[in-house]
């Protein structure tokens, strides 16, 4: 469903379980939670990237010390897909000097204000191979995973 077919209530619909603080405070550990080894792992374009064959969001996964995004284009997934395709895995230090070196007269060469600019700008990273392009977040359909874990 297109987020400009959503029908938002202006009036809550039922009680709220927890306060807005507490509600705040919950998303604030969750994002920051410790891995076994106690560090804190960091996914600056979490959400953003966009799959180029089958319009899902990418996950977020740490591999050989370093953050990256895949798509398993539902391997994991209860649907039926034919053909099954390959994963696809990007580096995020790779997308993020790209985006750098296309950004630089708007963000300049901080990492987070890429993340910021994306985000406040409503644009996602649709990723196909090598190749990325920017769009409007509005204007593409994103396939949202199901409700079993994976892309």
């Amino acid at each position: 469903m297109d987020e400009r077919d959503w029908v938002v209530s202006n009036v809550p619909a039922h009680r709220a379980l927890v306060d807005e603080v507490t509600f705040h405070a919950i998303q604030g550990m969750r994002v920051a939670r410790k891995t076994q080894g106690g560090d804190t792992r960091i996914y600056r374009l979490a959400g953003l990237v966009v799959c180029g064959r089958c319009g899902r969001r990418f996950d977020s996964h740490w591999v050989n010390n370093r953050a990256g995004y895949r798509c398993r284009h539902g391997h994991t997934s209860a649907r039926n897909q034919a053909p099954v395709m390959k994963n696809t895995y990007v580096r995020e230090d790779h997308l993020l000097a790209a985006l750098r070196a296309r950004l630089a007269d708007a963000t300049g060469n901080d990492e987070a204000a890429v993340a910021d600019y994306l985000r406040t700008n409503g644009l996602v990273i649709v990723y196909l191979g090598p190749d990325w392009a920017l769009e409007e977040a509005q204007s593409r359909p994103v396939v949202e995973r199901s409700a079993s874990r994976g892309c």
